[in-house]
């Protein structure tokens, strides 16, 4: 946990974490566990599997975050729990992430490239914009993002 190179150390970037840990879940198939939880069926083996899987998932979701952030995680027993934990606290209710998207919308609509600033430089701080703006599960047409540039 301490010695992994993780981004997620304050909380200030929630969304990159939550994009790792997604791809890294769902290449390991574990991410409807993270998601939706342990599903209930009659079928003990299937249960079992369902919660060792899960265990991994939990696994993953530890390790991937600093020292500093573990104890916000240190009692939910599945990954479901652990992930809703970390989103409410690091990315907010829906009123906190309708105000960061509105932010950042207006962010993007303002956007101009600084008088020294190089081209280079106004791109990828766009493309972060959009990438943060995505990350909210807004859509953003590169129709939009072609205009902007």
């Amino acid at each position: 946990m301490g010695t992994t190179p993780s981004i997620f150390r304050s909380g200030e970037k929630y969304q990159f974490w939550g994009v790792k840990t997604h791809n890294l879940s769902k290449s390991q198939d574990l991410w409807e566990l993270v998601e939706e939880g342990i599903a209930e069926t009659d079928d003990a083996a299937k249960i079992r599997e369902n919660k060792k899987k899960d265990g991994n998932a939990l696994y993953l979701l530890q390790h991937a975050i600093h020292d500093d952030i573990f104890p916000t995680i240190l009692s939910p027993s599945y990954s479901r729990e652990a992930r809703l934990t970390l989103q409410q606290k690091y990315q907010g209710e829906n009123k906190v992430v309708t105000v960061r998207l509105q932010t950042l919308t207006r962010e993007f609509g303002t956007s101009m490239m600084k008088k020294d600033e190089l081209i280079q430089d106004f791109l990828s701080r766009v493309k972060l914009i959009v990438s943060q703006m995505q990350n909210y599960k807004e859509k953003c047409s590169d129709h939009i993002v072609v205009t902007k540039f």
